[in-house]
């Protein structure tokens, strides 16, 4: 099945989406994370559209096609979740199922505590609650360490200059070596590469981490999510342990976890087995 693109626009910019599927089908939201885009959803896209579902992977703000606003205060997880909202708003979508990867399972979280009614099932791909992240980083040293990235991304210029070093090796190597062999092909990073050199997309990218410390969410009426929500957790994750998931289910009302021997690329790695085990749980009545 063939993937299409265009643009919406939503809350005050244009976000480039891939999409699949046939109109009036049930809407599935595909959310990527960092540093992905669109391609993050390659094994699934069309997986899931050929299963009934219209399908819709947006580039979120700040990555390849999609708009790139200037300043950290356009990056807080408030404006990423009605980003999403906005966009269901223009397809006239009232209902709709979300999936998210990293730091799009973070909207994801987000969406699901301040916009219950919008969506009927949640899929969290290995990134916690975000309550268990804020304690986790203020109480766990150990996370803390694994996490000393998102530390070094706070700062001005640098981040960029060293994501962009040597034709982006490190973002390469955060695909590549830490991850099963042959999940990135070398044709895909390819793509990827051109993703990340679109004008304004590494500080678009990194302004999502700053954002989180510097343009901090609004306090909802609850931080527990009483859709129904199952978490796919890869257990080999190298920054975010299976703890964190297991924490997270204090704060789902309607919940269960799922482990894969896989890293925090699941989605890449083995879509084979992920696939059939996230349409189950959207078919589960």
């Amino acid at each position: 099945m063939s993937i299409s693109f265009r643009y919406i626009p939503t809350n005050g910019i244009k976000l480039h989406i891939a999409e699949a599927g046939i109109q009036g089908n049930p809407v599935l939201i595909l959310l990527h994370g960092f540093p992905e885009f669109w391609y993050a959803w390659i094994h699934q896209i069309a997986f899931f559209a050929s299963e009934g579902f219209h399908v819709i992977a947006p580039d979120q703000r700040g990555y390849n096609l999609s708009d790139k606003p200037k300043g950290v205060k356009n990056y807080g997880l408030d404006i990423l979740c009605e980003d999403i909202i906005g966009l269901l708003d223009h397809e006239k979508v009232q209902k709709c199922y979300l999936i998210g990867h990293d730091w799009g399972a973070m909207v994801a979280w987000g969406l699901g505590m301040k916009f219950p009614e919008r969506f009927y099932k949640l899929g969290i791909i290995n990134v916690p609650h975000p309550t268990v992240m804020k304690k986790n980083l203020k109480n766990n040293k150990e996370q803390r360490r694994k996490s000393a990235y998102m530390f070094l991304f706070q700062l001005p210029w640098l981040p960029e200059y060293l994501l962009a070093k040597n034709n982006f090796l490190y973002l390469v190597k955060t695909l590549k070596k830490r991850t099963k062999k042959g999940a990135f092909s070398d044709e895909e990073l390819e793509i990827y590469r051109r993703a990340w050199a679109q004008k304004g997309a590494l500080s678009g990218m990194i302004n999502w981490y700053r954002g989180i410390f510097r343009a901090a969410p609004s306090r909802g009426k609850t931080n527990r999510i009483s859709i129904p929500t199952h978490i796919f957790w890869g257990e080999n994750d190298y920054v975010l342990g299976r703890e964190l998931a297991e924490q997270s289910m204090k704060y789902v009302e309607h919940g269960e976890i799922s482990f894969f021997d896989a890293t925090h690329w699941i989605m890449h790695e083995i879509p084979e087995v992920l696939n059939p085990s996230l349409l189950a749980f959207l078919r589960i009545c």
